[in-house]
Parts: structure tokens; sequence; C-alpha cells
């Protein structure tokens, strides 16, 4: 007989060994249902019953009065109805062992797994942050990944390509894009940018949510959609979003909504430089291009260089909430705060979003820690900005500022390969003019970077030395010179530095030419 915890939770052991008892069941049966009994009413004891085949219909009897009642029925130390144990078949007799349950047992039983989940918004009741506990999933659910840009999506994105074979073969979980555009079952932004796309991957997700399976979408570009809501360009997209999760939702699926939290004076630098490499996607005016700085004016017109996007009064994570909401109707948003890292995660992005975000991944997590190793980001592309700035500095004096990010790109790479050969011109890196951002300007960004930080995670904020370690990564950062760039205006006063990036340019003789 197997030992209960619970105290109103009976368990029957059927010892098989005689064969005349038949009278014995009934009359148990008539006792048990007698007031004053010493078990609970409809519940079965019954010992030394004898060990043949005629018994079985009284046992199958049993079974059905103690499902009834809700009790547990042990035979040779198996409870046949507990439903997380092996099973006797009805054919043949025999147990079927774990290493012989069907892979649809297997993956149904991931989808029961526990996790920690990441903290979640909620329209009606704000932020809720993890209190550390692990919570269940029991039905499959599509998990869309929202980004905001600069908050590691990209890394997500590879690293669920790079490993989805083992994703797929160890979990319930399909990675469906984005990033790859030539592989089968992966599909990009771009999806999304017409209703036959959507229509395709809406398809994609369906399928897998009916086969027990959870897919999982990223794309930042969502992001960029939702904070020009306002615009009628991007208004036919986001109503392709809504239809695609407005078709998961009509069959009764969850959508798990996943945003990515990075503090505002670490994204400022970060995203400034993507906007810069990108400059058909804002940054129209090109004084806005040349430097950071003249694009964060913190004194004047904060913002007014970017095209539509505006983060004055809220973080963009905050921003994306909202958006969410409002525009779509999402409103349990799992939001992954890339600051909260613990040290399995190892720096890994990837691992603290699947750690938080997905339920039942522990032997993926250690799989994937086996097979694949962090590698560190190359930080001399960090300063890369800088050769855009140079590019766009040059094109200004000389009057063909307004060329294609093709051109300025081009440009800008092959200086980026003569990084030797400029710092040599002034006597090594560190003489290469520079300027930055002023006190002001720094004591306004902190201020701005804490008081999003106390907004979306008010428990956390709280916390001792989560504002003192605020305090002193901007610190860091500082001293690292993330809010400094170089002084092109200045260094193009050098002759010799005009001559090399004239050249640069030689082979588009049409520009200026």
């Amino acid at each position: 007989m197997l030992p209960n915890s619970s105290k109103n939770h009976k368990t029957l052991s059927l010892l098989i060994s005689d064969t005349d008892n038949k009278t014995k069941i009934m009359d148990n049966l008539q006792r048990d249902e007698a007031p004053g009994s010493t078990f609970q009413k409809r519940c079965l004891k019954i010992a030394h019953l004898p060990k043949s085949c005629a018994l079985i219909p009284f046992v199958l009897i049993s079974i059905a009065i103690l499902a009834w009642c809700n009790q547990d029925l042990v035979i040779g130390g198996i409870n046949l109805l507990d439903t997380n144990v092996p099973r006797t078949t009805a054919a043949n007799g025999l147990r079927k062992t774990e290493s012989t349950i069907s892979q649809h047992s297997i993956e149904s039983s991931r989808e029961l797994s526990h996790s920690q989940h990441a903290p979640v918004f909620s329209s009606k009741g704000g932020f809720a942050e993890s209190d550390g506990t692990r919570q269940e999933q029991t039905r499959p659910t599509f998990y869309f990944h929202f980004g905001p840009k600069k908050t590691g999506t990209t890394t997500i994105q590879n690293t669920f390509e790079t490993s989805r074979e083992l994703l797929h073969s160890s979990t319930s979980y399909r990675y469906v894009g984005r990033v790859a555009k030539d592989m089968p079952g992966l599909y990009t932004a771009e999806i999304l940018e017409t209703s036959r796309g959507t229509k395709e991957l809406s398809s994609v997700v369906l399928s897998h949510l009916s086969k027990g399976r959870s897919p999982i979408f990223s794309s930042e570009r969502i992001s960029t959609m939702l904070y020009k809501s306002d615009d009628e360009k991007e208004k036919p997209r986001i109503a392709n979003v809504q239809s695609l999760v407005d078709s998961v939702r009509k069959k009764g699926w969850q959508v798990k909504p996943i945003v990515g939290y990075r503090r505002l004076f670490s994204w400022v630098p970060s995203y400034h430089a993507q906007r810069v490499q990108k400059v058909s996607e804002g940054l129209l005016d090109p004084q806005c291009r040349m430097s950071m700085i003249k694009w964060f004016d913190l004194h004047d017109f904060m913002w007014d260089c970017t095209s539509k996007e505006s983060f004055v009064d809220q973080h963009p994570t905050q921003m994306l909430v909202d958006k969410l909401n409002s525009q779509l109707g999402l409103d349990d948003v799992a939001i992954v705060n890339m600051h909260r890292m613990k040290p399995e995660d190892r720096g890994d992005i990837f691992h603290q979003v699947v750690r938080e975000v997905l339920p039942g991944v522990g032997s993926f997590l250690k799989d994937f820690d086996k097979k694949y190793s962090l590698e560190l980001a190359n930080t001399s592309t960090a300063k890369i900005p800088n050769y855009y700035h140079l590019v766009t500095a040059f094109a200004i004096a000389e009057g063909i500022e307004n060329q294609s990010i093709q051109k300025i790109q081009e440009a800008a790479s092959k200086l980026h390969r003569k990084s030797a050969e400029i710092a040599k011109m002034f006597g090594g890196e560190d003489n290469i003019p520079t300027h930055c951002f002023s006190d002001d300007q720094l004591k306004k960004l902190l201020k701005m970077s804490l008081k999003f930080e106390k907004e979306l995670f008010p428990e956390w904020f709280a916390m001792d030395g989560t504002e003192l370690g605020h305090r002193n990564e901007f610190q860091e950062a500082i001293d690292n010179g993330k809010f400094c760039e170089w002084d092109v205006e200045m260094m193009l006063k050098k002759k010799e530095l005009r001559d090399l990036v004239k050249k640069t340019f030689k082979h588009q003789k049409e520009l200026y030419w």
C-alpha cells in the first residue's frame, strides 16, 4: 500500500488470493453506504480476494466506484486512478514503461511543466513583478516577442534560430521566425506586411497550437509600427497584426506578448547608433545624423531630430506596453528586465528570456549550455557610428548631404576598415578630438532613466540596492565614454583626413563631380 499525505484521501489495496468472495464485495459495498461508516460514504475496502479472471468485472466496478469517490486504487504499488503514472494496457496486461509512452504524451507533459515567469503587465492592475514562484501552463500558447529595438532582440532571434533543432527535439515549443528568409517554417517580419502573408503565418501558428505545440514569433519591427499607430501608412500593417492575434484567440488559444526592458541611459546611445546606420528609418535632418548630442538635445527640443517617435514622457518599453493594450488588446505582457539576470544566465539575454517566460525548459537549457558558448560582442563595432558621423559631416561640407542610405553605408564601412590609419593621423585613438554630454545633460538623462524605471518596476525599484546599482551603472557608462563621440567637424580640419574621406567617395563620382 502506498502512503498518502492527504488526510481525506483513502487508499484501497486489492490483495488477490481467494476465489469465492463475491458476497464479501457486495456486503462491503452495502456496509460502506450505511450511516456511521468509518470511511467516507461510497468508499470501498476489500482484502484477500481471489486471483481469478472471474473477478475482472468486480474489479472494474470497484474502480468505477472509487473514481466516483475520488479515491486511490493501488495494486502492486501502482495507483490505477493516478493519471500521472504508467498504465497496464487492457489488451495484453503489460505495463508501459516511460520509454514507450507516445511522443504526444511527452509533449503534453512538457506543457504542464513549471517555470519562473517574468513580470507581467495588466491594464487592470498595472505591473506585477515576479515573486520567484513557478507557474503552470496548461495549454499551448502563442508567444509573441515585440522588442522593442535595442533590447537584445537580434540576439534572441539569432539564438532561437541557431538552437532551433535542439528546442524542437527537447520541448513542445516551435520557433517560427524571424531572421532566416530561406529556411522552411521560419518567417521574417515582412510576412505581416500583406494580408496574404498574415494568413499564411496564422495558418502555421494555428497548426502548431492544434498539435499541442507552442509557437514563438519575434519581430521588433512591429514595435515601430505601434509607435507610429497614428501614421496612415502603418494602420494596414497594424490591422494585419491584429488579424493574426484575433485568429489565435478565436480558436481559444492564448497569446502571450513579450517585451524587453533596458535602462534609458543604456538604451539611448545604442538606439541612436542603429538609427544613424539606418538613415532611411529616421534622423531626416543630416545635422542629427552627424551627432548623438544634437540628436538627444536635453535642453531644447528633445528628439526633434527623429521622425515621429518620441520618448520624452515614457520609456520605450512602457510606450510599447500601452500600445499593445490600446491597439491589439493585449494586457498580459511579460517584461524581461535585462538588468535582473541570474548567474546561470551568464549574461545571455536569450537564456534569461527562455528561463523566465517559457515553462518547462530546464532540460533544454542544460543541453543548450553544453552545446553552445556565449560569444562576447566585438567592441570595435560599437564605435562605428563615429564613421557615419564623419561621412555625414564631410557630405554636408561638400553640399551632398542628401544621399541614399546605401551610399552612406558604403563610405562609412570603408572608413571603418581604415580605423588604424585614422588613429595614426592624430597620434593615437585617445588623441582624436571628442565632445561629450554636458553635466546638465547627464543629470537630466539620469533623472529620466530613474523615473522611468520606478514607474515600470515600483516594487523592484524600492528594494535595497536597485537605485544604487542604477546610478553605479550610469557612472560606469560615463567612465567608458558611452556619452562621448568624435568631434567630426574639428577632425575634418585636418587635410590628410579630408583627402582620405574624399578618396573613399571617389568611386561614387555621381555624388559631387
